[in-house]
């Protein structure tokens, strides 16, 4: 089994969540344990490879274990490229925060300010704040979503598709449903305004500036050699997830690297000049509600742009995950403990449950 962690002081879909019980978390994070854990979940074939990028405090962890595809022996490293899935919601959510800040746009604005669609009854007032916070009353996903290629679904799904979409709609559902659409929607709004596709826009104001060199949504060539391959649920290499005009919803692909980076700026760890732009995304605007992912009232789960909010008087947790044909991931820390995590992995395993389990100090855990 390969693994490798580094550490050194700083310089300072629909997937059913486990919401958890929060605890106090002061004990220390030991990688050998964490490896060790994850191996034990790699030997019994629920995952295949993960990438690991820890903070404690002043330490930071990076964990490399597992081999980027079933069929060979490549092991994962740090430059290797994931699908990162619905995490992609908390860069658009980002996106948002920083035209806003500009004065280009406001969280107030209406679908109907940017789309020339002839609207009927309230869905052209659906406002771009909540498309961000998953509250517009849209579905899941669009009445005419059929893909070609089940295994590659969003691959064909176009502008016009989305806008016939919208001219049909009529009545919008009540309370807050995790909308793939709502956010694929507002990152299209948010590159037409600009007059610049989705990924460049995305590019320029959120991943460049956090100096995110190999994240992107088109694949290079280059990047194509250092891509894994993803495993269904049978442990299968299957196909990878493609995006189109709903692309700010789930198109992004990354490496632990990057990931890290991204982890460090939203905790505030470096400043990347977008700084306001982050600490405004993460803010909580509204309780999320959502039965078909565990997130009941009982679970005091709330939503900032993108990101998911749940505190009590031990912990502040900010978090999000992601989860496409062959990949999952998941994104989160704790303000009150200063603890982050970032986890790939080219499997159905759940990085959430891991990722929750590290940071409330329960590794455990990683043995269920």
């Amino acid at each position: 089994m390969n693994k490798r962690y580094r550490l050194y002081g700083l310089v300072l879909g629909i997937v059913t969540l486990s919401v958890y019980l929060f605890s106090n978390t002061s004990k220390d994070i030991d990688p050998d344990e964490i490896s060790k854990a994850l191996e034990y979940r790699i030997n019994q074939q629920k995952a295949v490879g993960y990438y690991v990028g820890v903070i404690d405090g002043a330490q930071e962890y990076e964990l490399f274990l597992g081999r980027t595809s079933n069929e060979n022996i490549e092991a994962i490293t740090k430059k290797h490229i994931f699908e990162i899935g619905s995490i992609t919601k908390t860069m658009t959510g980002i996106l948002l925060a920083n035209m806003v800040e500009s004065g280009a746009i406001s969280y107030n604005d209406k679908v109907s300010d940017y789309l020339p669609i002839d609207f009927k009854g309230q869905v052209g007032d659906i406002t771009l704040l909540e498309l961000a916070t998953h509250s517009s009353g849209l579905a899941r996903m669009p009445d005419n979503f059929f893909p070609n290629n089940p295994l590659n679904p969003y691959v064909d799904y176009y502008d016009q598709d989305l806008k016939a979409y919208l001219e049909n709609l009529s009545v919008l559902n009540d309370g807050t449903e995790y909308s793939n659409l709502g956010f694929g929607l507002l990152g299209y709004i948010l590159s037409v305004h600009a007059e610049m596709p989705f990924e460049d826009l995305l590019i320029d104001k959120v991943i460049k500036p956090i100096g995110m060199t190999d994240t992107t949504i088109t694949v290079s060539s280059e990047l194509e050699n250092r891509f894994v391959n993803g495993h269904n649920e049978d442990g299968k290499i299957t196909d990878r997830w493609d995006f189109n005009v709903l692309a700010g919803a789930g198109g992004v692909r990354s490496t632990g690297v990057d990931m890290l980076k991204y982890l460090k700026a939203n905790m505030g760890l470096v400043d990347t000049g977008n700084s306001p732009a982050l600490i405004e995304s993460h803010k909580p605007r509204r309780d999320f509600i959502d039965e078909n992912m565990n997130m009941g009232p009982d679970k005091e789960v709330q939503i900032g742009l993108g990101w998911f909010v749940q505190t009590d008087d031990n912990n502040d947790i900010t978090w999000s995950f992601g989860r496409t044909g062959g990949f999952r991931s998941f994104i989160g820390w704790d303000k009150n403990n200063n603890r982050g995590i970032v986890i790939l992995t080219n499997s159905m395993d759940s990085p959430h449950h891991i990722g929750m389990s590290i940071l409330l100090g329960h590794t455990d855990r990683l043995y269920q």
